[in-house]
């Protein structure tokens, strides 16, 4: 069994370019990448550092902590040996992932066709 290292302090995390492009894109879209990252680095002291995610996110990729902040955004953390604690994505409460968003959309799109399909079979 792995052992989980203690928990970082929010001055302990640096932040990754995919959680300053998720944090743009999602919630600041009109901001540049370095302002966006300005913003999110005052919002980091502003976090909390919990060993689960919030209820409104998942953790796929098993990372052993979230910062979160004000319950609306998670930053998932993971311990790189050459920066320290890295987050690596901001997650937005009430925001679908794009893969989600892809798989949503295919099942929907099969529905969609299915239901044709059997619409031109009662015609004939």
């Amino acid at each position: 069994m792995r052992s989980v290292p203690p928990p970082p302090r929010p001055d302990e995390i640096s932040l990754g370019e995919a959680a300053v492009g998720h944090y743009r894109d999602e919630v600041k879209p009109n901001l540049d990448l370095e302002d966006a990252e300005r913003e999110l680095t005052r919002l980091l002291g502003e976090g909390v550092v919990q060993a689960d995610p919030p209820p409104w996110a998942s953790n796929p990729h098993g990372r052993p902590y979230f910062l979160v902040i004000a319950d609306t955004f998670a930053l998932p953390l993971i311990r790189d040996p050459r920066r320290g604690w890295l987050a690596t994505a901001c997650l937005v409460a009430g925001q679908i992932r794009p893969i989600d968003r892809a798989k949503r959309n295919a099942a929907a799109a099969q529905r969609k066709s299915s239901k044709r399909a059997r619409r031109r079979t009662r015609l004939r």
